[in-house]
This record gives C-alpha cells, structure tokens and sequence, in this order.
C-alpha cells in the first residue's frame, strides 16, 4: 500500500527525535528556532508554532517513516517546514512521497495560492528534490546560507 499522511502519535515524536542526533542536525531539519537537545515529549509543543499543521507519513503497517509541516504565513501563503525522512530509509523516494502529499494537503486550503519553503544551500539533495517538484528560487532568505524557493499551488 502506498504511504499516506495522518496526524502524528507520541510513538512518532519518540522516534523524530532519534533522527535528531546533535545541534547541526537539528538546525539542518528545524531551522534556528528549535534548539538542541530536546526530548520527545517536548516536540509537540515545541513544533506547534502559530499556523502549523503537523504530518506523519506512515506506511499500511503504521510504521513511521517520516514527518513534515505545513505552515500557514498569511492568507494565501502556506510554507512547507520540517522535512525528515527516517535515516533507514533515505534514498527510497519517500522524500519526494512526502511532500507530494503535503502539496496535495496545502492545494485544500481554500485561499493558498503560493507555497513557500528554505532550505540549507549546502543541502543539494533537498534542492533537487524541490526543485523536480516545481519549486523555484524566490526572493532572498534573510540568512545567506539559506535557499528560499516557491511554487504556485495548483488545484484540482
């Protein structure tokens, strides 16, 4: 069965935190607002920001096998946040499974007209991830080291 989408359990924040392994990593997945070390009873709160949705992408066993966001940032802006894939199963395309889902989530929303998301420079594999899935260089992000890019969300 194909992976889908649903709302994150504890079990799941347990194992999110795993991935997590040191402050780089954490900054690489969560940006600056999050700091390191964290436990995973802290994550639900701690990833709960104004306008964030949360997702598990889980497979027909309800194996957990990775985690993303959807950030409202105005009325026809979403941003795609928090990204992570389980390290045992990277290289799989589930990456690419995950945001889909997530686009096709984001395209519900009854005023978005723009998806938004920032990703590490020094992380190629995310950009060409993002970049296949339509998403373009935007304006600058205000940290250099940080690619923003976008794409106009299609509906239907």
């Amino acid at each position: 069965m194909t992976p889908f989408l649903r709302s994150p359990v504890p079990s799941d924040y347990d194992a999110l935190a795993s991935w997590v392994c040191d402050s780089a990593a954490c900054a690489h997945w969560a940006g600056p607002l999050l700091t390191f070390p964290f436990s995973a009873s802290e994550l639900p709160d701690l990833l709960s920001g104004e306008g964030a949705s949360s997702f598990s992408l889980v497979n027909s066993g309800a194996e957990f096998l990775g985690f993303g966001q959807l950030v409202e940032k105005s009325p026809n802006i979403v941003r795609l946040a928090r990204i992570i894939v389980a390290p045992h199963m990277r290289g799989l395309g589930l990456g690419k499974t995950l945001c889909q889902l997530l686009l096709a989530k984001a395209a519900n929303h009854p005023h978005a007209e723009i998806l938004t998301l920032g990703v590490y420079r020094n992380n190629p594999v995310a950009i060409s991830l993002y970049s296949s899935l339509g998403f373009v260089e935007a304006p600058p992000h205000p940290r250099p080291e940080v690619l923003a890019m976008q794409r106009s969300l299609s509906r239907g």
